[in-house]
């Protein structure tokens, strides 16, 4: 079952839940750029919108929950069901 959340409140909930994990870094204003597998291992290059400065990250996970329109789960060949936007009214 999907669950149909808007994308500022998942990034609230998720921002809140990590604030305090000592193994996580959130930064506002950087984007995706690109993400390559390698031995048991991901390379994702992400860019701070205002400078355009990249950097690359390695991790053990990558997860996609940057919206219906994903553009980590195109980048990595990985499928989505159902629609591929929903609109929400604004409260």
């Amino acid at each position: 079952m999907i669950h149909n959340i808007p994308q500022p409140d998942f990034e609230q909930f998720v921002a809140k839940e990590l604030e305090n994990d000592p193994n996580v870094q959130i930064r506002k204003g950087v984007a995706y750029v690109t993400c390559e597998q390698g031995e048991g291992k991901f390379i994702t290059t992400v860019e701070e919108r205002a400078t355009r400065t990249r950097w690359n990250i390695t991790s053990r996970h990558v997860i996609a929950c940057d919206g219906a329109k994903s553009e980590v789960r195109k980048d990595l060949g990985i499928e989505c069901e159902g629609e591929d936007g929903y609109e929400y009214p604004h409260m």
